[in-house]
């Protein structure tokens, strides 16, 4: 009988460790382990852990209500929005307005489509550095898109 040779590569994926300074360390949990693996401080996060990220790809789609010239139709409104010199960015402020006239959030005209990973290696944020990165997205969003405090 012939001799079939199969060859399997694993990937495996090594999980940062948990450190002091940790996202994963929450007041609720204890201060020396991650709050979602239960990993002590110095030892891997779990395979399952919600704190190591990954970088992917996402297509959201959102239904708004948004005001646009009275004259203009299907036409002018997608040649205005896709091809002219309208910068996407004012999208954002569009979103916003949209769930302020609505007094609730956009949940209802929203959909999030997973496209694919763009880097499957897992990292982790100290808290540190996931404050520091949520007050520059904030800070961004105010400078582009006029938002404020309040």
């Amino acid at each position: 009988m012939p001799c079939v040779t199969i060859c399997v590569t694993i990937m495996i994926m090594k999980m940062p460790l948990v450190l002091e300074d940790d996202d994963g360390i929450r007041p609720a949990g204890r201060p020396d382990e991650c709050f979602y693996c239960r990993q002590k401080v110095g030892t891997p996060h779990g395979e399952e852990c919600v704190i190591p990220q990954k970088k992917v790809k996402i297509t959201y789609t959102f239904d708004l209500e948004i005001e646009v010239p009275y004259s203009w139709g299907k036409k002018q409104i997608e040649f205005h929005r896709n091809e002219s010199s309208w910068c996407s960015d004012n999208a954002i402020r569009d979103l916003v307005a949209s769930s302020i006239n609505k007094d609730r959030c956009l949940c209802d005209g929203f959909e999030a489509e997973y496209i694919e990973d763009i880097d499957s290696e897992p990292k982790r944020y100290s808290r540190s550095e996931a404050n520091e990165r949520d007050k520059k997205i904030t800070e961004e969003l105010r400078e582009r898109c006029g938002l404020t405090n309040g």
